[in-house]
């Protein structure tokens, strides 16, 4: 659970707070929200309160500091060639089969009293994305929306399972899809150095997590800045971390099958009881253009959606 710790604060760890009002009944006896254990139960409210030690003055600057000083010439080198490793090491990739973990982390004012101040919510949010050259994709946000919600090309149809309805439509009739699989910075269309500028990165460091060596990239600043896991051996990225003042975004990502052949019903039509497939809408004078998009967030926001554009507006459906 990524945390920033003020120094010279009382800080304050609740876990599942119990909630006050006409819903507190409901929840008591069909509990969703908090720690469960395997049968359902919710655990009891636990609460931890301390207090950081205060900042220290500090007038010299650290090691780290005066290494990335003295160093940043041979850093910048270091982060063009790793960017290249990448890209190269990408262009290789035949099929992908990855599941994505969300943690969300926000600060915000307490709900139930303005004594208790600031408190930390965490939330937790999974995806599932496939991906086999040329044109195979797949992407599930179910998690996220919080209803059946995929979207899928076996090459010859695109197909869209939205609740209890699944469409279908031909390739040819799909006018465009913006796709990004394992591919943080757009290496797959850009160059190592415009990917740098652009986005301004800076090799951080190589370090050490339970054994594995990981790249540390980073780019903006202390009040809006983003961080990138790279592992050593693979070169896949294995998180990426957003960092605001108030809310802090990790999204993990676990490789289940890297080009390995994945069977050919990970990308079908799917086969539901009482569900017959339908074709998309009508195309008019308003919506001229059909679309898709699906971005496994290692490149920024994730993305699943479906959608219709035209000359005055735009109408889309998922993750956007």
């Amino acid at each position: 659970v990524p945390l920033h710790l003020a120094p010279g604060q009382e800080h304050q760890l609740v876990v599942n707070q119990p909630g006050k009002g006409p819903l507190s009944e409901v929840r008591r006896r069909f509990p969703t929200d908090g720690f469960l254990s395997a049968d359902h139960r919710l655990a009891r409210r636990f609460a931890w309160r301390f207090r950081t030690e205060a900042a220290r003055s500090r007038s010299d600057p650290s090691p780290t500091e005066l290494t990335e000083k003295t160093n940043g010439a041979a850093k910048d080198l270091r982060l063009l060639g790793l960017l290249d490793s990448i890209q190269q090491k990408r262009q290789r990739m035949i099929s992908l089969d990855e599941r994505d973990q969300t943690l969300t982390v926000s600060k915000r004012e307490s709900l139930f009293s303005k004594s208790e101040g600031l408190y930390v919510e965490l939330q937790s949010q999974g995806a599932v994305f496939k991906w086999e050259y040329p044109n195979k994709v797949y992407g599930d946000v179910t998690d996220i929306i919080g209803s059946s919600f995929r979207i899928g090309s076996d090459g010859e149809n695109w197909w869209w399972h939205n609740g209890g309805s699944v469409v279908v439509c031909p390739v040819n009739e799909m006018h465009t899809s913006s796709l990004s699989f394992c591919d943080p910075f757009g290496l797959t269309s850009t160059t190592c150095v415009a990917a740098a500028s652009n986005q301004g990165l800076r090799y951080a460091s190589l370090t050490n997590s339970a054994g594995t060596d990981y790249h540390l990239l980073e780019a903006g600043s202390a009040g809006h800045r983003s961080r990138w896991w790279f592992d050593a051996s693979t070169l896949l990225p294995t998180e990426v971390g957003q960092y605001e003042d108030d809310v802090v975004v990790r999204r993990r990502f676990f490789y289940d099958s890297v080009n390995k052949p994945l069977p050919s019903g990970a990308f079908a039509v799917p086969k539901l009881k009482g569900v017959t497939p339908g074709p998309p809408d009508t195309l008019d004078s308003r919506y001229t253009n059909r679309f898709v998009n699906l971005h496994d967030g290692s490149d920024g926001p994730m993305t699943v959606g479906w959608g219709k554009r035209g000359p005055k507006s735009t109408s889309t459906s998922g993750l956007n």
